[in-house]
Parts: C-alpha cells; sequence; structure tokens
C-alpha cells in the first residue's frame, strides 16, 4: 500500500533494519513483529509495562543529538510535541524548569534553538497538561 509517508529513521533492532517503513506499520505493531524493531531510545519514569511497550515497538521515535528520551509524566507516557528553540521554550515555563532539573543551567536556555547544537525535545502529558522537556546537544 502507498502512503505518501515514510519513518525516515532507522530503527533499533537484531540484523539488518529496513531503511523505510510505513508509519502505520510502526503503530498497528506489524513492524515491531516481522522485524523486531523498537523505535523509542530510553523511557524515562516508571510506566506500566504496556505503555512502554506501545513507546518502544508501536511509536515512531523522533531524531536527536543523542538517543532520544521518551519523557512520562502522570504515569504513563507524554505525548511527543517536537523539536524546539527558547523561543517556543519560553512560552512553557513548566517545560522549562524540566530542562533545569535535567541539569541544564539557567544561563544555557537562551542558547537552545530548534535545530542547532543545543536542542530542547518537548512533551505534554495526556493527563495533566504539564509540559515537559529536555535539552540534548551534540
Amino acid at each position: 500500500m502507498r502512503t505518501g509517508w515514510v519513518y525516515v529513521s532507522e530503527p533499533y533492532g537484531p540484523g539488518r533494519q529496513p531503511p523505510h517503513l510505513c508509519p502505520w506499520c510502526i503503530a498497528d505493531g506489524s513492524a515491531a513483529r516481522k522485524y523486531g524493531s523498537s523505535f523509542a531510545g530510553d523511557i524515562e519514569g516508571v510506566v506500566p509495562p504496556a505503555v512502554a511497550q506501545e513507546v518502544d515497538r508501536c511509536t515512531p521515535g523522533f531524531i536527536a543529538w543523542q538517543t532520544e528520551r521518551w519523557l512520562t509524566h502522570c504515569g504513563d507516557a507524554a505525548a511527543f510535541i517536537g523539536p524546539v528553540g527558547w523561543d517556543t521554550l519560553q512560552q512553557f515555563p513548566d517545560a522549562q524548569a524540566s530542562v533545569l532539573n535535567d541539569g541544564c543551567s539557567e544561563s544555557t536556555l537562551p542558547l537552545i534553538t530548534r535545530e542547532g547544537d543545543l536542542t530542547a525535545y518537548l512533551f505534554k502529558c495526556l493527563h495533566c497538561g504539564t509540559h515537559l522537556a529536555y535539552a540534548d546537544a551534540c
């Protein structure tokens, strides 16, 4: 089936992984079953095993400088919003606090750019709406 969409990142898994996957094959778990693929680097926080499996095996990952980290809140996986710079991060004090709690210094916050050497990855809690983020540098 041709959809016009393709997953551009190479999944994790044993052996040679396919270079292009249909996002729907990721979402329904068929790519994970067929190729042993997984898509999330690290899932942070305590979540039920079914949630961790859904993120790792049925959710397209994102490209980060280091291994991507999927953030959690309220005992569940948070929704990935996307990479952001300081211009966007300024709108979310809760996400700024998350970046600071992760070890980034306050003087570094204005250096964060969406597509630069220091990028923030923004998430939103599916339950309470809290914004979370972490910064990653090359």
